[in-house]
Order: C-alpha cells, then structure tokens, then sequence
C-alpha cells in the first residue's frame, strides 16, 4: 500500500527497510490511524524515521509523495462524470430530504442557486437568510437552520483537508548534511545565549547610579547589580 512512500523515502536518502514498511502496514491495518493525513505523518515519521538526523528528509520526501496523491486524486476526480456523483448523492437522500430538494426547484436548481450566491456575495456573513455564512436560515452555509439547506464549511465536514506540516521544514536545521558555515554558527550561538544576572551585587551599575543620583538630586547613589553570566 505504502510501497511508493518506501520508495520516495530510500531516493531522499532516508535509511529504511522492509521492516518499517511492514511496521507500517501494520499499525494503519490495526486502525491507529484513519482518514487524517496529519495523523499518518506523525505515525509513519515514528515508525520509519529512527534518526532525528533524516527528519527534515522525511518531511521532503513525504511532501514529493502526497503531492502525487493529491495529483493523482484530481485526475481521477476528472475522470468521474457528474452524472455518476449527482446519482451516487440522491442515493444517500431519503425520501423526505428529496420532497424537501424538490420543494426549491430539484437538485441542479439548487447547485444553480448556490454558484450564483458565491459569485454575488464577496465578503464573510453571518446570519439572515441569504447570504453563505454561519447562523443564519440560509439554504447555504454552517451552524444555521434551513432544512433544505446546503451544509458548507462547519466542524465535522468529513473532507477537511489535513494542515500540511511537513512543508514547514522545522527540522532542516537537524540534517547532519547540512555544511557548517559562519550563518550557522551564528544562529547556534544566539540560541545558546541566554544571559541573566544571579549570584552577589558585586558589580557597579553606572546606569543605576546615574539614575538614583538625579532622581536623589545630585546626592551620590551608588548602586550595584550581580555579574551577568549565560544562564544556558
């Protein structure tokens, strides 16, 4: 199932094998995972990824391996004739939701409507009864009430698109190819600096002396502070 991942991974460079392949297999079969691609990543980056070292590799090759899914899917989708999906839709209906669709002028009058409402409406709206929005008695949109409506956007939408994490790149920096050069060792120090002032009030604060002196009137102020020292 997961061959063409295995494959994507071992050209990126990532060291795995047939065990993690089968691992995987495994675990998505025992239903750990399912329809969250979000999910899978976390749990295939587990499995077959033993080295924080090639996670930024993962992340490569899992983002070259499901743009090829996403392709593909479009392609398929482009495939299927309309004709089929409105018949697969109105198999699903009950005999009532079908009353109700009719009651507004059929299916393709529906659609008709919603496509020109999208095309009208060019800002965020909620409430009222017809604009897209949420609350409202609109036919179209979420958290509203039209019983012959048409459900667009709310929570628990079964097709919502996974966040797309593994195009963020936050392990590069973990690559042990990656070359050492001064930008590097830059941002590795900074990182590393983390200064606070603990320990005796043994060294002189001219800025805190300037300071309580005015604010004394010129009677002499001397103030101390501990040494600064990084924290890390």
């Amino acid at each position: 199932m997961f061959i063409g991942l295995f494959e994507t991974l071992k050209r990126a460079g990532v060291p795995v094998s047939l065990r993690e392949l089968l691992d995987l297999h495994a675990v998505v079969e025992r239903g750990v995972v399912f329809a969250d691609m979000e999910a899978f990543y976390q749990v295939a980056r587990t499995v077959m990824v033993k080295d924080e070292r090639h996670f930024d590799r993962f992340d490569r090759a899992f983002a070259a391996w499901f743009k090829g899914i996403e392709d593909m899917d479009a392609a398929i989708e482009a495939l299927i004739p309309d004709e089929w999906l409105r018949r697969e839709f109105e198999k699903q209906l009950t005999d009532e939701e079908k009353a109700k669709i009719e009651s507004l002028g059929g299916l393709e009058e529906l659609i008709k409507t919603f496509k020109k409402r999208l095309e009208e409406q060019k800002e965020r709206h909620a409430g009222g009864n017809k604009w897209i929005g949420t609350g409202g008695t609109s036919p179209f949109g979420a958290y509203g009430y039209n019983p012959e409506g048409i459900r667009i956007g709310q929570d628990g939408s079964r097709h919502r698109r996974a966040t797309k994490v593994w195009d963020e790149r936050r392990f590069r920096d973990y690559d042990d190819s990656l070359e050492l050069g001064t930008r590097n060792i830059k941002m590795a120090l900074r990182r590393l600096r983390k200064f606070a002032r603990q320990g005796a009030r043994d060294e002189f604060d001219v800025d805190g002396t300037i300071r309580e002196t005015a604010r004394d009137a010129g009677l002499l102020n001397i103030q101390v502070r501990p040494e600064r020292h990084n924290a890390v």
